[in-house]
């Protein structure tokens, strides 16, 4: 059997789009819990969730979470985040992974913002994790945002290779 599960997750999220768990359960099973685990979607999968609408809402994610009200409705134990994140312009969450569990639900945040040094694209968890990427314009940073949902979900060390780097070693 081909141990590459690049194929896996996107094969689960078009079963949960067509509304069909239980190929969705079946294709999570194929998975080795080892070798791809800590990914919401699997894990909500894993642990038994019944509920077709709580697993689309995770699956489209990036494009339905466009502003902290929806991400509160859909996933209530994340309101608690509402005066640290919720008035932020431009604020994405973007499905997650790794080490820290993010904001609840397995989100990290996201969002572009001009400093004094030019544009730069934030990704944080609830915890401590804090990165950024320098960019040349408004428009790159906007489009990393972009590439930023196209990758989720990622742990956020996994982004070392496209350009961030820790917020501490980086002077604004």
């Amino acid at each position: 059997m081909n141990n590459n599960h690049t194929w896996l997750l996107p094969a689960i999220k078009e079963a949960i789009r067509a509304g069909n768990l239980a190929l969705a359960r079946s294709l999570a099973a194929l998975g080795k819990t080892n070798k791809i685990s800590g990914i919401p979607l699997l894990e909500a999968i894993r642990r038994g969730e019944e509920c077709l609408e709580a697993l689309q809402v995770m699956v489209d994610a990036p494009a339905s979470f466009a502003t902290f009200d929806a991400y509160a409705a859909a996933i209530p134990a994340g309101e608690r985040y509402r005066n640290w994140l919720g008035d932020t312009p431009g604020l994405r969450l973007i499905a997650g992974t790794g080490w820290h569990d993010g904001l609840p639900g397995g989100y990290l945040w996201a969002y572009a913002k001009q400093r004094a040094d030019g544009w730069c694209v934030l990704v944080g968890d609830c915890d401590d994790g804090l990165i950024r990427k320098r960019c040349a314009s408004a428009d790159e940073a906007h489009q990393a945002l972009d590439d930023l949902a196209t990758l989720a979900p990622f742990a956020m060390h996994e982004l070392d290779a496209f350009g961030y780097e820790s917020e501490s070693t980086t002077a604004s």
